[in-house]
């Protein structure tokens, strides 16, 4: 197999821009395929067989309106009750506003009492919590829901009511823009690579050869949404575990790079050595994850099995990109890859494969290594009870609509 990998790095760091030429147009393709093949992202959290699953088809059968789009008005007063005839008047005029808007099919009236199914107030009159149903598929409503409602509930405002809402549809007005976490989680990652490389160009390698990956990537899950229910969380979470083991495999690649150019290797044989070491270690970590991953398909739940198939495929993806792509950049720019050095890497001694060289601990990684193994055992002893006294500790659960930026003021009266 290390034969054949460093092959293969050879072969990229021969012949570069072949590599990048063919990674830019599989990127690209796989893009317009999944757009041209209809895949989407659908939100489907039936789970086959529970005895909860059998609960809600049954009440969807028999119950019209069931599980259907909906967004709640919370009403709260701390003096008086809901039922005061300015406040009632406000209530009612915001409640005729909802029902004239677009896509709305039914509104409850919390002060019409138990003749609304969709309204309930509270015994003393001051809480109360109304529930607008929509006609339409929560996919194609958008955040101009919450502002339609929240500009409906200015004039009871004006009354002294507090006015909060929540649910599902009043989260999409929260979410934030797309692509700000993968900024943030660019920016850290570059920072750390910064800081282990020394140089901008060795740094901002691992970065760029995620970027046509994670493209191939996200094109590759489109195009599974075609075929299979991929929820619309998948692509993040598997943009943001792919770049973090793209640029990890990446960084095993790039160190091992560098040491081999150090050790006088020209930087096509520096390439191939690499990848047929380090890129040895890249096949069976990425392998390892993309099997572990793979294994949510067998949980039973569908939503979480497509979870697992959309990170497994980037991954994959990410190991590829590794091999092929990062040693055809290393080719190309040989010993280049120290360029734009950082203050402190320039007082840095360069790697070396002597094992020599890092005796006495003389580098920071190398004396930490070496504490570590002079009390093997006691962290070896150490290490169980301090793990199992933080997974006491610690406390788990699903998020409710009170941790949510849109629905937690809501909630919070409720209660």
């Amino acid at each position: 197999m290390r034969r054949g990998l460093e092959r293969l790095g050879v072969s990229a760091a021969l012949h570069p821009w072949r590599v990048l030429a063919g990674w830019l147009l599989v990127a690209v393709a796989l893009v317009v395929l999944g757009e041209v093949s209809g895949g989407t992202f659908v939100n489907d959290y039936r789970i086959p067989g529970a005895e909860s699953q059998r609960a809600a088809d049954l009440a969807r059968d028999h119950m019209p309106g069931f599980g259907a789009t909906s967004a709640d008005i919370v009403l709260h007063v701390d003096s008086g009750t809901l039922r005061d005839p300015p406040r009632a008047t406000a209530i009612r005029g915001m409640l005729d506003e909802v029902r004239r808007q677009p896509d709305v099919s039914a509104v409850g009236d919390p002060l019409a009492g138990l003749e609304s199914a969709d309204a309930a107030i509270s015994p003393d009159g001051r809480t109360a919590i109304v529930t607008v149903r929509y006609s339409a598929d929560i996919r194609d409503l958008t955040a101009q829901v919450y502002h339609r409602l929240n500009a409906a509930a200015e004039p009871v405002r004006g009354e002294g009511v507090a006015v909060e809402h929540r649910g599902i549809i009043i989260e999409r007005a929260f979410e934030p823009e797309g692509g700000e976490a993968e900024l943030i989680g660019l920016g850290v990652a570059l920072l750390v690579l910064l800081i282990a490389f020394g140089s901008v160009v060795a740094a901002g390698l691992p970065i760029l050869v995620a970027m046509p990956g994670l493209t191939a990537g996200t094109g590759l899950v489109l195009l599974a949404g075609s075929v299979v229910d991929v929820p619309t969380a998948a692509p993040l979470i598997a943009v943001m575990l792919g770049l973090g083991a793209g640029i990890d495999y990446a960084l095993f690649v790039v160190t091992r790079f560098r040491t081999e150019l150090a050790a006088g290797r020209p930087p096509v044989e520096a390439a191939g050595r690499a990848v047929a070491t380090a890129g040895h270690a890249v096949v069976f970590a990425g392998g390892t994850v993309v099997v572990t991953i793979l294994g949510l398909m067998f949980a039973g739940i569908p939503f979480i099995a497509t979870l697992g198939l959309a990170t497994a495929i980037t991954i994959a993806v990410m190991v590829a990109a590794a091999l092929t792509l990062l040693p055809a950049l290393l080719g190309l720019l040989g010993h280049r890859v120290d360029r734009l050095r950082l203050p402190r890497g320039r007082r840095r001694a360069a790697p070396s494969l002597d094992p020599a060289a890092t005796e006495g601990g003389g580098r920071g990684w190398a004396r930490w290594g070496a504490h570590l193994n002079r009390r093997r055992c006691c962290r070896c002893v150490s290490a169980p009870p301090t793990t199992a006294t933080s997974r006491r500790r610690g406390r788990s659960g699903a998020p409710t609509t009170r941790s949510r930026p849109g629905s937690g003021r809501g909630s919070t009266l409720l209660c």
